[in-house]
């Protein structure tokens, strides 16, 4: 597969792909990803983008007042990158959400696929023990749009729920998602 990968500033080591941005903000994303989406076959769309940055941007660090006074921000909304794709998404384009919570896990995953109809929306509590950041664990729910399914796995490596994500596109994509569920 040709492999196009947007990213932000991480920890982790990007894998070879054909080609690689480095953005740092939520429009320098948003910029990217809108220019490569037009060609994608698959577009998954698991960064954690933030939804406000700061009204003004700061050049350098803001320094303490002193005598312990606060601090107030003024914050925007950022634009809502999957949304956008949503929007210009065709038929034969296949696009994976991602749905982060702190609770009300399904609940919220399901809000979120309503207002976001992804052709799948992957969702985890990244509270959970060895599941979110930080960890090369997790737990998920798979939600489909396609006869409003869910799909619970268990705790498995990122690299193993990755492989599981990708059999679930892969037969979403030719049509054939119940002979891999």
């Amino acid at each position: 597969a040709e492999v196009h990968l947007v990213t932000g500033p991480s920890s982790v080591k990007p894998p070879r792909v054909t080609s690689l941005v480095y953005v740092e903000t939520t429009e320098e994303m948003r910029k990217a990803v809108l220019e490569k989406f037009p060609a994608m076959d698959i577009s998954v769309m698991a960064a954690a983008v933030s939804d406000y940055a700061p009204m003004k941007r700061f050049p350098k660090k803001i320094k303490k007042r002193g005598g312990g006074k606060g601090l107030s921000l003024e914050l925007r909304e950022t634009p809502d990158i999957l949304k956008e794709l949503i929007q210009k998404k065709t038929d034969e384009q296949v696009i994976v959400g991602f749905c982060a919570e702190t609770g009300d896990l399904l609940e919220n995953a399901i809000k979120k696929m309503k207002k976001k109809p992804v052709d799948i929306m992957v969702c985890n509590d990244v509270t959970i023990e060895g599941a979110g950041f930080e960890v090369d664990t997790n737990k998920i729910i798979i939600l489909y749009s396609k006869g409003n399914e869910a799909e619970e796995l268990p705790l498995l490596s990122k690299v193993e729920l990755g492989l599981e994500i990708m059999k679930r596109v892969s037969g979403l994509f030719h049509g054939e998602i119940s002979s891999l569920v």
